[in-house]
This record gives C-alpha cells, structure tokens and sequence, in this order.
C-alpha cells in the first residue's frame, strides 16, 4: 500500500497557473511557459505577447545628451521623484537632465533606477564627461522579480546634470535587448 501511494506522488506534476511566476534572468520560465512582454509573468506560449513600451512613459528622442529629458525642478532637500521609462529594443539609451537648487550647498543625491530581472539589465551613467557610475544598491528592490541600480554621490549646487539609463550589455543573447524601469532621483543633507 505504502509503495503505490509512493508511485502515485511520484507521478504527479504540479500544475503551475499562468501568472503565478515573475519571468526570471534572460526570460526564463517553468517548462511549458514562456515570459510574457507587457508584464514579465510565465504564461503559455500562445497567450504570450511581445514586449512593448507603454507611449506615455516614452520621452523621446532622449539617446544622447543634447536631447536630454528635463526632469521637474528639485527641492533641497527634495522628495524623491519617480519617473517611469522604457528602453526599447535596441534604444542605445534614454538621458535626463536635472539641475540641483542654486542655494542647495553640501547636496547629496540619491539616484536608482529599478528594473524587471526578465529583460535586459540597465545602467546609470552621471554627465558627460563622466562623473560617476552605478554601483550596488544599499536597499534591495521591493520586487523580487526586479534589480536595482544605484548612484550616491555629493554635487555642487546650481549646476546642470545629465544621467544616461543604459542597456549593462547583458541582453539575453539579444533576444531581450530592452526593459522598463522606474528611476529615482532625490536630493538629500549629508
């Protein structure tokens, strides 16, 4: 009795419902499904549909620095201001440009830019020339599903800056050489 309760446990699958899995690194997804583009979730392949970028979170052009994106003033110390983006297939990079308070001395900025792990990993570049690049957040990201990218670092005040969020290089063998992401621009007192 106890072997054929054992056979039957052994012969069951479980049944994994469309949704219920974040995509992973390069798409990845329980056999028989595969990442669905609008929301990074496992589903069947004949549900499945291709990544898109939403127009409204789309602030082109912006792939280089001269068409930089302006980002609304920024207090000192400011609240953090999120900007939603997307980088589409083969988008080089999307700038932004934001300017720290002229009467802001001894200004720190806190800069992340977080993103779904199922597509291509991204990047944060300060200025041109450069001034600084990402480096590991202290926080991870709230989501599972996503990685995170952090910038902070002490800026002189009244000067103009321009960030680029850019694809890392990491694209999945160029299958998924795109992503969205939330950026988080913040001026704090040290």
């Amino acid at each position: 009795m106890r072997a054929l309760a054992l056979a039957a446990l052994a012969a069951c699958t479980p049944d994994i419902a469309q949704g219920a899995y974040l995509c992973g690194p390069d798409m990845a997804c329980p056999d028989g499904q595969t990442c669905n583009g609008p929301d990074g979730t496992c589903v069947v392949a004949s549900a499945a549909q291709p990544f898109a970028c939403d127009p409204s979170v789309l602030h082109e052009p912006d792939d280089n620095p001269g068409e930089a994106f302006a980002l609304p003033a920024l207090g000192c110390p400011s609240a953090p201001l999120e900007v939603m983006g997307c980088l589409a297939d083969g988008d080089p990079a999307n700038w932004v440009s934001f300017q720290t308070p002229a009467d802001c001395s001894d200004t720190e900025l806190a800069l992340s830019v977080t993103y779904p792990i199922a597509f291509e990993s991204l990047a944060l570049q300060l200025d041109e020339p450069l001034i600084a690049v990402d480096g590991a957040c202290k926080q991870p990201p709230a989501s599972s599903g996503n990685a995170a990218r952090c910038i902070s670092m002490m800026l002189a005040a009244g000067q103009t800056y321009q960030l680029a969020i850019l694809p890392n290089g990491d694209d999945c063998a160029g299958d998924c050489a795109y992503n969205r992401y939330t950026l988080q621009v913040q001026l704090t007192a040290p």
